[in-house]
């Protein structure tokens, strides 16, 4: 019986993930995907902020003033998105030669 046990363990706990993985969070079929040139169409001068490239391929660069460590923080305004339609949001960012800084 108890070389049973690790077996019928194993079991229930794929019997387990099977059964939670049928409520994950999908996305909905109804809204539309932001790219960053979205973003950039909606921008507001903040300090810290630049924007460069072009309009199909634009970039975001944070700076960082050497007299003031603060971390930098960007809010950026979601087209057609109120407050609670970010409840789950997923973000991909991809970084291409990055360079270090002081």
């Amino acid at each position: 019986m108890r070389c049973l046990i690790l077996p019928l363990t194993f079991l229930t706990l794929v019997a387990a993930i099977y059964l939670l993985w049928q409520h994950r969070f999908e996305r909905s079929p109804g809204f539309s995907t932001l790219r960053l040139a979205d973003l950039r169409a909606k921008r507001k001068q903040l300090s810290g902020v630049d924007w460069s490239g072009t309009e199909l391929q634009p970039r975001l660069r944070l700076r960082v003033d050497p007299m003031h460590p603060v971390p930098v923080v960007a809010r950026l305004d979601l087209p057609g998105m109120q407050a609670i339609d970010l409840l789950h949001l997923r973000l991909q960012i991809l970084a291409i030669n990055l360079t270090p800084g002081k």
